[in-house]
């Protein structure tokens, strides 16, 4: 076994090594405390401030406002309960904006059997005309018809000697001061003298075609077919009249539109036809020359050249009456003894057909002594005025509510309001012809 060499090292004392010790201590101390050249001592951060009394007034300032916006909240809450039970109530119990006008006066102007037709009025609804039937044939039918004339200026009334044919077409007035009948035109201009001038054929530049119709032969001009109650558009554009022409018997009519400047009769439309009398027959355009009526409520659309509305089975008489816009038609209808419904009056929308009903009457409510129906529209085109037995009613068109006019112990018919809304014509049959004055 080698003996290890031992070397001899000097072993420090106990106070040596105690000096070093703290020595060592010491430099640790100061170099812990010495900064560093890369990172500069962070300095103490200032406190904040708290003031009481700022959180105090913030806390309350929240507190109102959630209060304010709770109660705006409740308040909107409110108001929306009684918008909704408002427009339910106006849903259920719509307001009624339709008012009778209220009768200033109700007093006779003509005396006898006069008869009123819906041209009756001048335009400015100062004057009006009316028209009876006089004298006897051998056959026993009327000789002629003459015509009368009150002026609600001067509260005087002028008798005309004009004798038309009973079956002649309605007369109608030129302008405020001039009415055509068939034969004659009367002039108003000067109240002390009424003049009589010969009426002038209708222009029918454009209609040539005419002869070919109404002569079997145009050249002669002999063996007449007839052109009966010829009646020009407003426009100018169409023609309307019925004649045998094509007709396959002496005694059928048929109806025709004739275009203006037509080339040849190909272009002749044929509308309907009918046999008998011809003294029922007639024509009215409305103002805007798209609709027709004719011979017991038909209606041709001159546009689509098509019948719009016809006579529906059991219909014995009828006729239409045109509002002033050319929307809307009034339809009167008499039915035979053996159809459950007597009588009627609707409104027609001229455009989708949409019917309004404004009056039924059946079988067992209809009276012998009943007068036929009739009425028209209020200047504005919003109301109808018709006749029902010994009443008077009016008609809202675009709801088809009525109420009472008038109502008495005679039977009354053939109402017409003024132009201006302010006056109504209507005959007591075989007695009178009254005039309303109306306070709206």
């Amino acid at each position: 076994m080698q003996n290890a060499k031992i070397k001899n090292t000097k072993i420090p004392s106990v106070k040596t090594l105690a000096k070093s010790r703290a020595k060592t201590k010491t430099s640790a101390a100061a170099a812990s405390l010495k900064p560093t050249t890369s990172e500069a001592a962070p300095l103490p951060r200032p406190r904040k401030k708290i003031y009481p009394k700022t959180g105090i007034l913030l806390v309350i300032v929240l507190i109102a406002l959630a209060i304010a916006c709770y109660f705006v909240w409740q308040k909107n809450k409110e108001l929306n309960l009684m918008a909704e039970e408002k427009l339910n109530e106006t849903v259920q119990k719509p307001i009624d904006t339709f008012v009778l006008p209220k009768i200033a006066s109700d007093q006779v102007i003509f005396s006898g059997d006069y008869k009123l037709t819906n041209n009756a009025w001048s335009s400015d609804s100062q004057k009006a005309f009316v028209y009876q039937f006089s004298g006897q044939t051998e056959e026993g039918d009327p000789e002629y018809k003459s015509y009368s004339i009150f002026n609600f200026t001067t509260n005087t009334t002028t008798a005309i000697e004009i004798k038309d044919n009973p079956v002649s077409p309605d007369a109608y007035w030129i302008d405020n001061n001039n009415f055509a009948t068939e034969k004659r035109i009367v002039d108003l201009s000067n109240p002390e003298q009424v003049a009589l001038k010969v009426a002038a054929p209708a222009t029918l530049k454009g209609f040539e075609l005419l002869d070919k119709i109404k002569y079997l032969d145009p050249e002669t001009k002999k063996e007449i077919n007839d052109v009966n109650h010829l009646s020009i558009s407003p426009d100018g554009k169409n023609a309307a009249f019925f004649s045998r022409y094509n007709s396959p018997d002496a005694v059928t009519f048929r109806f025709y539109i004739l275009p203006l400047n037509a080339k040849s009769l190909d272009e002749l439309v044929s509308i309907g036809n009918f046999t008998g009398s011809n003294d029922t027959t007639y024509f009215v355009w409305t103002k805007d020359s798209r609709y027709l009526t004719f011979y017991n409520a038909n209606i041709f659309d001159a546009v689509n050249k098509k019948i719009i509305l016809a006579p529906s089975e059991g219909l014995v008489d009828g006729h239409v009456i045109f509002s002033p816009d050319s929307t809307t038609a009034l339809i009167f209808r008499d039915y035979a003894e053996n159809n459950p419904l007597a009588r009627e009056i609707y409104l027609m929308n001229l455009a989708d057909g949409k019917k309004t009903d404004i009056l039924s009457i059946d079988k067992y409510a209809f009276s012998d002594n009943s007068q036929a129906l009739d009425g028209n529209f209020s200047p504005n085109s919003k109301y109808i005025i018709y006749n029902n037995d010994n009443e008077l009613w009016l008609a809202e068109v675009m709801t088809g509510k009525k109420k009472r006019l008038v109502t008495g112990e005679n039977f009354y018919t053939s109402p017409r309001l003024s132009p201006d809304g302010t006056k109504i014509l209507y005959v007591v049959p075989h007695k009178e012809v009254r005039l309303i004055k109306l306070g709206w």
